[in-house]
């Protein structure tokens, strides 16, 4: 996977901070893909839980 990019905040202009990234895996035998697979990235901001997060899928 890709290491995730600046992201720009959307309520108050911080830069939101990468979350959690996910991508393909396996359990046991079988694959599990993110669309095709893809990356999963979430991101929050820093400032506030309460303004919204964002998810970019590459």
């Amino acid at each position: 996977m890709s290491s995730p990019f600046p992201m720009p905040g959307t309520e108050c202009g911080a830069e939101l901070e990468h979350l959690l990234q996910t991508g393909t895996t396996s359990l046991g035998e079988t694959p599990v893909f993110l669309g095709r697979g893809y990356a999963l990235s979430v991101y929050r901001c820093p400032a506030s839980l309460a303004h919204p997060h964002r998810i970019d899928i590459r």
